[in-house]
């Protein structure tokens, strides 16, 4: 069975718990994924992962107090006992339905093994839904600039309210783990401690999390590339068009990727549309053995048995059909809209590098505003004036020298994190093409071969 087929209860392993947000598998303290039980303690978590802004417990206090512990065979840290090769391996499965209509959601099981020396256990699991998968994404996203994050799927209120349907929750399944998957391969965002919090945080920590996201609680510490952003929307006016300090190569993956883009779109209209023509194909060689039926229904004898073997191999061919065309919509067609969402991720952290160079632009334009002023100051011989303008200059080049620091920074980090992606992408183009023109062979062949286990019998 898949692991993202859709039970409608609680996750297995858990005992049931009084309604509320998580009401069918709320966990308890030491909830594991095998009987809803552990044992050992949990390992201290290094102080330097305390989150600031996000509530996290001070140096020495352990801030991922986790109803996600490991089963009962323990887990200690296995790296420690030898393993030279750190691994993070994170599943989603088990999807529950909650509720109906609007309010209904699904919750899924995330479990974790892993021997990264700042996890508590190397197995363990917790229960999530979408709208934490969206908090994990957004809290990623804003603090990993110049990193292409990997994608969720889409969130459509339409199919979650009027057809929330076991093929729409095993697809919004395998997306989510996909997600997780790359996340946790990723070689620097799989240290995240925004991901860390979202893998070992107990419902009770969880809750209290998202609750102060929610009413905008606790002061964010602004970095930076924050400011960058905040700049580049408060001068969009001012600064237009391509600036000096913009590299061609910049220009030109903008380009590449805004054609790349329009191309994957078109290949999926065409992918949807192909599979649409196949599955109407199997459904008329499925009315057309059902024809051959009756008319051998009118005869007898050895023409009756060939009418009733061509019907059959019809049905049969009906039915590989049917199931190609349903397995390469949940993989090819699927690998496709992610691939399209994922180069619209790396389109948006071009968006980090422009916002950069117009930040540093506005700072430095702020500055010669400063060191105008100054000089007016000294020529007006006030001295408060000339030392008022002098902490400003000072200030101001401190803005741009930190701003341009940044900018350098994130010019390499975004020039390692593009080649980077540029191969995966290309990996993942050829997979998803072999396996598509694999699933077409298989069909053809099965197909071939029911058609001619037939001949014999009708010669």
């Amino acid at each position: 069975a898949s692991p993202c087929a859709t039970p409608r209860g609680r996750h297995a392993g858990c005992a049931p718990a009084p309604r509320g947000r998580r009401a069918a598998h709320a966990s308890s303290p030491r909830e594991g994924p095998a009987g809803c039980q552990g044992s050992q303690e949990p390992r201290a978590t290094p102080a330097h992962l305390a989150m600031e802004g996000d509530g996290a417990a001070a140096a020495g206090e352990n801030p991922f107090e986790s109803g996600a512990t490991p089963p009962e065979d323990g887990g200690g840290p296995e790296w420690a006992h030898g393993e030279s090769e750190p691994y993070l391996e994170i599943t989603v499965s088990d999807p529950v339905k909650q509720g109906e209509g609007v309010q209904s959601y699904v919750s899924y099981r995330v479990s974790t093994k892993t021997n990264l020396p700042q996890y508590q256990w190397t197995q363990f699991s917790v229960i999530r839904r979408f709208s934490d998968f969206v908090w994990l994404h957004s809290r990623v996203c804003e603090r990993n600039p110049g990193i292409v994050v990997p994608p969720l799927p889409e969130k459509n209120l339409a199919t979650k309210v009027f057809a929330m349907s076991s093929e729409f929750v095993e697809a919004r399944c395998s997306a989510l783990a996909a997600f997780m998957k790359r996340l946790s391969v990723h070689p620097e965002l799989r240290f995240s401690p925004e991901l860390q919090l979202f893998l070992e945080s107990s419902e009770a920590a969880w809750a209290e999390q998202l609750a102060r996201a929610e009413a905008g609680g606790g002061k964010e510490k602004k970095d930076v590339v924050q400011m960058f952003k905040e700049v580049q929307h408060s001068t969009s006016k001012l600064l237009s068009g391509k600036l000096a300090s913009e590299s061609p190569e910049h220009d030109r993956l903008r380009d590449y990727y805004a054609t790349l883009e329009s191309y994957l779109m078109e290949l999926l209209r065409q992918a949807e549309y192909f599979l649409l023509r196949q599955r109407k194909l199997g459904a008329s060689v499925a009315a057309f053995g059902e024809a051959l039926q009756g008319l051998g229904g009118c005869e007898s004898g050895e023409l009756n048995a060939a009418f009733q073997q061509v019907s059959q191999r019809s049905a049969a061919v009906a039915g590989s059909m049917s199931s190609a065309v349903a397995a390469q919509t949940q993989t090819f067609v699927a690998r496709l809209k992610e691939a399209t969402r994922y180069l619209s991720a790396a389109r948006a952290v071009l968006n980090d590098k422009a916002a950069a160079v117009r930040t540093m632009e506005v700072l430095r334009a702020e500055l010669q505003s400063k060191e105008s002023k100054l000089e007016k100051a000294k020529l007006s011989g006030k001295q408060d004036k000339v030392d008022e303008a002098t902490k400003e200059v000072a200030e101001a080049e401190r803005k741009v020298a930190r701003a341009t620091e940044e900018h350098d920074a994130l010019t390499g980090r975004l020039e390692r994190e593009l080649k980077r992606f540029q191969k995966e992408r290309a990996a993942d183009l050829k997979v998803m093409l072999r396996d598509f023109a694999v699933a077409q062979a298989q069909l053809a062949s099965d197909t071939a071969k029911a058609w001619r286990t037939l001949l014999p019998m009708v010669e």
